[in-house]
């Protein structure tokens, strides 16, 4: 139980400090699995009545971390990289601290993520590393702590990361200023998509293909990929203009969705009623928030026309 109340006490410094919000919605949160939440104690508190306990002294390392209440006593500086991994339900977050001063004495980072739907915060995932002590340079090329957070199920504009170092979770006293990042603070990462060979080409058919390079156990839909077609036969592609009629691009035709996709990130779309003979160029798609394109290939049906086969002209001797 003093874990918990430990531990609660220390996220109530990150959601007082960088939301604002009351005890209360962090109360309706669900910690993560390193932390027993239905455990009570031998006096039969709940998850409610331990918030209360702990909300007083949270308030208290709250005022202190904000300056409110004398100087802010603070040790480090602590910004985080966030790397949105939407197929994968994941945020991959790099952490840079570094000490404001020699002194400095050590602590524990904790990064947790919320789901913050309608003003009201709900736990999901965290993580926690070692701070050293001592002089620690700021280097933002190379994070001194990294992680990843889960968000299955939820949906990513609602998340909100949040960070703080403290003395640790025995004593959670804030040592650096907390930090927050929602979803227009994340960087998102495209998915890795690769167009591959056409195959069953007829007259009128094909089967394109598409891989998208995933991690083992990705939940993967078929409709969230799919194929862009050309048509060598159909006029240029339209171009988009600026408002002073200059070219800034390309207006591409609606993507096919894929009909099937495997485990192992492989999808696949059957195309039917093609020309006879006629040569289709199709790149693979990934429709995220972030579309990611495959390379461009081509696949020319087959035709009831004779190849024409070309040789080498002979060779005319002036001399004869």
């Amino acid at each position: 139980m003093q874990k918990i109340k430990r531990l609660l006490a220390l996220l109530l410094v990150v959601a007082l400090t960088v939301t604002q919000l009351p005890v209360a919605a962090l109360a309706s949160g669900t910690a993560h699995t390193a932390v027993n939440t239905t455990e009570s104690s031998s006096g039969g508190n709940d998850l409610q009545t331990v918030v209360d306990t702990v909300y007083n002294a949270g308030q208290e390392m709250v005022l202190a971390s904000t300056g409110e209440e004398g100087g802010s006593g603070f040790q480090y500086a602590l910004s985080l990289k966030i790397e949105l991994k939407e197929l994968e339900s994941s945020l991959s977050v790099q952490a840079n601290t570094y000490s404001l001063d020699s002194d400095a004495s050590g602590g524990e980072l904790v990064v947790t993520l919320y789901e913050n739907e309608n003003g009201i915060p709900k736990l999901i995932d965290l993580f926690t590393a070692e701070v050293p002590s001592g002089v620690q340079e700021d280097t933002p090329d190379t994070p001194e702590a990294s992680g990843v957070l889960s968000f299955a199920g939820v949906d990513p504009e609602n998340l909100v990361v949040s960070g703080v170092i403290c003395r640790s979770l025995d004593e959670p006293l804030p040592l650096s200023a907390a930090v927050s990042y929602d979803a227009n603070g994340f960087i998102l990462v495209p998915a890795s998509i690769s167009t591959l060979a056409a195959t069953e080409v007829t007259k009128t058919s094909a089967v394109l293909h598409g891989q998208v390079a995933v991690e083992v156990g990705t939940e993967l839909n078929a409709a969230d990929f799919g194929f862009l077609v050309f048509n060598s036969l159909e006029s240029e592609v339209e171009e988009e203009m600026d408002e002073d009629g200059n070219p800034i691009g390309v207006i591409l035709p609606d993507a096919l969705p894929a009909a099937s996709i495997t485990s192992d990130g492989r999808f696949s779309l059957p195309l039917t009623n093609l020309e006879s003979g006629q040569e289709y160029q199709y790149m693979a798609v990934s429709k995220g928030k972030v579309a990611a394109y495959g390379e461009p290939m081509g696949v020319t049906t087959k035709s009831d026309l004779p190849a024409v086969e070309t040789n080498a002209s002979p060779t005319i001797d002036s001399e004869n």
